[in-house]
């Protein structure tokens, strides 16, 4: 496994899933079986494919190519067809063994978790615990206690204080979660990509 490519793929796929996490109405999609996460995974896996393509020893030279479909059309112009489909399946050939696919899945789980554990601090820290409490007596939230909320906060000291202690909280519990659905996957999609005929190499 190329580990830079893998860091790369997962981190740019995580950095997407944490954004369109924290976006209204797009983050309504995690609320079914986390399914941006499962959609970044599939992503991570597709990118890595195409990171691993820049590999030396598999790169074609494309005039080669050229030269070569121009030399069997000439011999033979019923075959060409057959040919330019087996020079693009080997184009797009997948490369991410399963093993790679569950490495980048759970790595775009865990940055998805870390990310969106920012993206929330911010958030918190923007609202307040004012406006977030007239949110819930505006909605009549089932089981809000705003008392509860202010021992917390003297509990911590501050309301500063308190936000981070949410945001860590909501982290590491996205952490494990994601961290796993990124696993499984990133396992599926490799899997499942493998099995397209546009991916296999004739």
């Amino acid at each position: 496994m190329k580990t830079q490519r893998i860091l790369i793929a997962s981190l740019v796929a995580g950095f997407l899933t944490a954004i369109l996490s924290n976006i209204p109405y797009m983050n309504f999609v995690n609320l079914v079986c986390c399914g941006l996460v499962w959609v970044g995974a599939a992503f991570a896996v597709l990118y890595l494919n195409y990171l691993k393509g820049d590999d030396r020893d598999a790169q074609l030279n494309m005039e080669e190519i050229e030269d070569e479909i121009k030399r069997l059309k000439d011999a033979d112009p019923d075959i060409a067809p057959q040919i330019e489909s087996s020079v693009l399946q080997k184009m797009f050939q997948f490369k991410v063994s399963r093993q790679e696919g569950m490495f980048v899945g759970g790595l775009t789980g865990l940055w998805t978790s870390l990310l969106s554990g920012v993206f929330y601090y911010f958030q918190l820290k923007n609202m307040g615990f004012a406006q977030i409490e007239d949110l819930m007596n505006e909605f009549n939230f089932p089981g809000y206690d705003p008392a509860a909320i202010q021992q917390v906060i003297d509990m911590f000291g501050s309301e500063a204080r308190t936000m981070i202690f949410f945001s860590l909280f909501y982290t590491v519990f996205m952490l494990i979660s994601y961290a796993l659905i990124g696993l499984l996957a990133g396992f599926l999609s490799a899997e499942f990509l493998s099995r397209l005929k546009i991916f296999r190499a004739q």
